[in-house]
């Protein structure tokens, strides 16, 4: 009706997306529901033209670059930063998380935007053992380069002296979602040998939670300049969890093997250690009151329709 429109109507904000890619396309199409302006920039055309909305403005740029500096509003209530490495090897890394910040800093300061969202990742995280960890466990000399580029991202925002209560981090663990399950096609693909081991633990966070999440600490009071955890609650091993998948798609599970090697093993420390850590989400949940509605990979591969 007339007075819904018009509520709508004076509730409309201007967001802006840097990195409008698998996370950013998600946020985008939330807002747009919302009824929010939207100005998504992306260095991938392809990726842009997805989201087609009266209120959605594609921006073909790299964010690391001050190429979209002049092509979005200046002062938007939000600001999300989710990009993604700009290809393999540390120098991706440092295109798009040092690169891309310092081009996010040199725009805010000349404008006034009033929130700023960065996602950063669990990475920051060196540790092998299994151990639960929280948000101020991160960083150490034994944390491998990758994660000391994405810790300096962060710090980067947050502790800037005139953005810096502006700026939140979620610290995001493995992504998962509708088009998104890397494991599950591993599984899929394996013939009965999947490299590496299984007794360590995965850390997931499923697409809607990420989108809710970041809802939550836009409109929270006291989540500027506070980095925040982001996963579901129940991490399994990866044993655990190709079982699992193994048993939903009607195959036998594959065995591991430690020799092998599938060129996309994760090193978060220096040593060349995996990643084996149980990612606590406790600060979010008390500063928010949000809550991951897909609390383990079952809840999340349901919702696929697995």
């Amino acid at each position: 009706d007339l007075r819904r429109l018009q509520r709508r109507s004076s509730m409309r904000k201007k967001c802006v997306i840097l990195g409008c890619g698998y996370v950013g396309t998600a946020v985008a199409r939330n807002w747009l529901a919302d009824g929010h302006e939207v100005w998504g920039v992306s260095r991938n055309s392809d990726t842009l033209a997805q989201i087609e909305h009266d209120s959605f403005y594609p921006v073909v740029a790299d964010v690391d670059t001050a190429e979209w500096h002049a092509q979005v509003p200046s002062s938007p209530a939000i600001v999300l930063n989710c990009v993604s490495t700009a290809g393999p090897g540390i120098e991706g890394y440092r295109k798009s998380y040092i690169g891309g910040n310092h081009s996010v800093l040199d725009w805010a300061r000349a404008g006034n935007p009033e929130r700023i969202v960065y996602t950063g990742s669990t990475a920051v995280y060196p540790f092998t053992d299994g151990r639960e960890v929280w948000e101020d466990d991160a960083g150490g000399e034994d944390l491998a380069e990758s994660g000391k580029l994405v810790l300096e991202s962060e710090k980067m925002l947050l502790q800037d002296p005139e953005i810096g209560d502006r700026c939140t981090v979620l610290r995001l663990a493995g992504i998962y979602g509708p088009s998104r399950h890397h494991l599950l096609d591993a599984v899929k693909r394996s013939n009965g040998v999947l490299p590496g081991r299984g007794d360590y633990f995965l850390n997931l966070i499923f697409l809607d939670d990420i989108v809710s999440a970041v809802d939550a600490v836009w409109h929270s009071p006291i989540a500027g300049g506070k980095a925040y955890n982001l996963a579901d609650e129940t991490p399994p091993t990866k044993e655990e969890m190709v079982s699992w998948l193994a048993e939903r798609i009607g195959c036998t599970a594959p065995k591991f093997d430690p020799e092998a090697m599938d060129g996309r093993r994760m090193r978060v420390n220096r040593a060349g250690g995996s990643p084996n850590r149980r990612v606590k989400i406790d600060r979010i949940k008390q500063d928010t009151g949000w809550s991951p509605k897909y609390r383990s990979f079952r809840d999340g591969f349901e919702k696929i329709g697995l």
